[in-house]
């Protein structure tokens, strides 16, 4: 059926988006910036071709990009270079497509995966699923048969609709990723066409790299795609894309500004201001300029920053004593500056976990996760992480095993890393410490009363397994401290002296943003899945796929508790 309306709500949040980018648009056009200004223009297709392959996991940097596009050699798979020079291409040629053409659609296809895929230019033959960057799958792809109908009444829609055009973009990308037509390259097309689209409304479109502030927010582009599949409809997918225009076109704002010939007032005041700044701190970073002093982007704030260094008004400093070290050069950790807060686990797959329990926790509010989960790669590493990441200003929360204290100069250093004097909790620290290592004895009859239960309220089952049995003979007879606060948690401190001085240490360190585990480890929430690592978290999702299952109950209030 023809013109069929996809399923979405008008909020009052999109309409608010919709004027303030109507009013933006107003403010970049009346500079007349875009038309006059070749480099920006260039300099803003690049971001644009950059951003959207980045998403699909292209390597080439933007410096790459550019150099490419000059003619430049660079080392890198052909695969991604020609995926570069396709898209600039098509996005030269964007003027000659018809938004509501079936054929200019496929053409555009053909284009950009020229040489790349097999089925270039046509629609898929066969059934597909859809993933995100981390590989979960989001939905499956529609039909074959049912793609070439479904296409022709999205456009026949997106033309004849009376609905403002900034929200009728927004659909049309929804809904083309949801039917994902095509073997490969759904994202790149979705994006082209919605940029494609938005430039019918305003010519200005053409120029601006809106795919670049959605490859800036990557996690939230697919937790919002998440977000509308869940619910059946793309009401937060538009109010997330309405946010990322509107980023954009503030961003597309300040660089205008920055390249006028005009009179540099803006640029004066900003290096007054960032003049002032440094009278009473040491340096300045990009989080500085961005939060406290101009209220611009990060891109923003990195070329005032540059610009600057060029002037010779400041020295770029490298922060080399944190950046040699292999595990901060070559993971994500730079990808905290386009998050809302950072939070730091011991391994990959307490991430994987708690970031799963998280993005269920938000689902149910109408939310969409903003935190980055960062892997230490074992916790002796997080004070070097926490150091870093306070360097570019970073909200940071640590979600350390509680066998952290078993190592003093380990645990201590975490603690003077988050800004707590290790003189405030140290009598308590050794008063814990005390207790766990004193020699083997006898476990209290409470204690093993605790550990018991656990052991009994782990499984359903009617008779106890071999295992479970092996484990209350373990808690009937003498037992290392040690060992039981890594198996049981906080109910293994001893009560009385020892309790006292943890739970005092515990408030202290939660107001710091130190959350120990209450259970000991990840795999402590969930006994009734035995083992470890990836493994033990695949297992338990395969066990429970339903995250609403009570066994999940103890694992959401510790994420619930941390204010995530």
């Amino acid at each position: 059926m023809r013109n069929k309306k996809p399923p979405f709500e008008i909020t009052n949040a999109m309409i608010d988006h919709v004027a303030e980018i109507a009013e933006l648009v107003g403010r970049l056009t009346s500079t007349n910036q875009l038309s006059t200004n070749p480099t920006l223009r260039r300099t803003n297709r690049i971001r644009t071709i950059h951003g959207s392959l980045a998403i699909e996991q292209n390597t080439l940097t933007l410096e790459q990009v550019t150099a490419v596009l000059n003619g430049k050699q660079v080392l890198a798979p052909p695969k991604d270079i020609a995926e570069v020079k396709n898209a600039y291409e098509i996005y030269e040629r964007l003027d000659e497509l018809d938004p509501y053409s079936v054929d200019d659609l496929m053409t555009a296809h053909g284009i950009m995966t020229r040489g790349l895929v097999d089925e270039s230019g046509m629609f898929r033959t066969r059934p597909v699923g859809v993933v995100d960057q981390e590989g979960h799958v989001l939905h499956f792809g529609t039909l074959p048969q049912y793609v070439p109908d479904l296409v022709m009444e999205l456009l026949d829609w997106v033309k004849s609709s009376d609905v403002h055009m900034l929200i009728r973009s927004c659909v049309f990308h929804y809904e083309f990723e949801l039917i994902h037509p095509f073997a490969d390259g759904n994202g790149r097309v979705a994006r082209l066409w919605h940029t494609l689209l938005l430039s019918k409304w305003n010519p200005a479109f053409v120029w601006l790299p809106v795919e670049s502030m959605i490859h800036a927010r990557q996690p939230e582009y697919y937790a919002a795609i998440n977000a509308s599949n869940d619910a059946g409809e793309s009401t937060v997918f538009i109010e997330f894309v309405l946010s990322a225009i509107k980023a954009s076109l503030r961003d597309a704002i300040n660089a205008s500004d920055e390249m006028s010939d005009a009179p540099m007032d803006k640029a004066t005041t900003r290096w007054k201001q960032i003049e002032k700044f440094l009278e009473t701190h040491e340096f300045i970073m990009n989080a500085d300029v961005r939060n406290h002093l101009c209220g611009v982007s990060a891109a923003t704030a990195n070329r005032i920053l540059a610009g600057l260094v060029t002037k010779s008004k400041l020295v770029k400093y490298h922060i080399s004593g944190h950046w040699n070290d292999p595990l901060l050069k070559h993971s994500n950790i730079m990808s905290s500056l386009f998050h809302k807060q950072v939070v730091l686990c011991e391994s990959d797959s307490d991430c994987k976990m708690y970031s799963i329990i998280e993005s269920h926790l938000k689902r149910k509010e109408n939310k969409y996760s903003e935190t980055l989960y960062i892997h230490c790669g074992g916790k002796h590493r997080m004070a070097k992480i926490i150091k870093a990441l306070k360097m570019l200003n970073v909200d940071t929360k640590l979600i350390p095993d509680i066998d952290v204290l078993n190592d003093e100069k380990v645990f201590r250093d975490i603690v003077e890393a988050v800004g707590l004097e290790w003189s405030t909790i140290s009598a308590k620290y050794k008063t814990i410490v005390s207790n766990l290592h004193s020699s083997k004895e006898s476990i209290k009859r409470s204690d093993a009363a605790v550990i018991i239960e656990q052991i009994l309220n782990s499984s359903q089952n009617a008779l106890l397994s071999g295992k479970e049995i092996d484990a209350i003979r373990d808690a009937l007879k003498t037992v290392s401290k040690w060992s039981a606060l890594k198996e049981y948690g906080i109910p293994a401190i001893p009560r009385g002296d020892a309790r006292t001085a943890f739970d005092s240490m515990n408030s202290m360190l939660r107001e710091k943003r130190i959350f120990i585990v209450p259970v000991g480890e990840l795999e402590c929430f969930i006994k009734s899945v035995g083992g470890h690592g990836p493994d033990w978290v695949n297992t338990v999702l395969e066990k429970y796929p339903d995250l609403d299952d009570p066994v999940y109950a103890e694992i959401k209030e510790f994420v619930s508790s941390m204010g995530i």
